[in-house]
């Protein structure tokens, strides 16, 4: 289970303030998300399908557009098995 799928678009493991997800809490599309992110729509669609992790300068770009704080972020970008992201 990829926990940032979950976080942003629903399914187990998503923030109980946003059982749909983080994109559809703040109406937001993929396509949104990255550009107000300033990284591209294949980035986060990696991100999504777990293929590779953010950076922390990224991932907190994306926290800023979904208006969470970084650390609930980080909680769902990084399962304990896999570690915090890179610098």
């Amino acid at each position: 289970m990829n926990n940032l799928r979950a976080f942003f678009t629903s399914g187990e493991g998503a923030p109980e303030y946003a059982p749909d997800g983080l994109l559809t809490l703040r109406g937001l599309s993929v396509e949104r998300l990255a550009r107000a992110s300033s990284i591209t729509r294949t980035a986060v669609y990696f991100y999504i399908d777990g293929k590779c992790r953010p950076t922390h300068a990224t991932l907190l770009r994306m926290c800023r557009v979904l208006e969470v704080s970084y650390e609930e972020g980080v909680k769902y970008c990084t399962p304990a098995t896999v570690g915090r992201p890179r610098q």
